[in-house]
């Protein structure tokens, strides 16, 4: 089981977890993205609920297209 807690994980690796419990695929806008990290508990949560922390942590938005998650922002470096 997947317990999201993250401690300064790539953000690719979160979104995988997502992707495995919620079935949804998730796209990131630009590469820079792939270089965010992520550190939070976020398991008593709902989808969009740790869709809005995440994003909130590394200074993006989501926007749902059909059965996918596109993960907007400047990305880090």
């Amino acid at each position: 089981m997947i317990s999201f807690a993250f401690n300064e994980t790539p953000l690719p690796l979160v979104l995988k977890d997502l992707e495995q419990v919620y079935g949804i695929d998730f796209m990131m806008e630009n590469e820079s993205l792939r270089n965010c990290t992520f550190t939070g508990e976020i398991m008593h949560q709902t989808l969009y609920n740790k869709l809005e922390l995440i994003c909130q942590a590394i200074d993006a938005t989501y926007e749902i297209r059909g059965t996918h998650i596109l993960i907007s922002g400047k990305g880090c470096n």
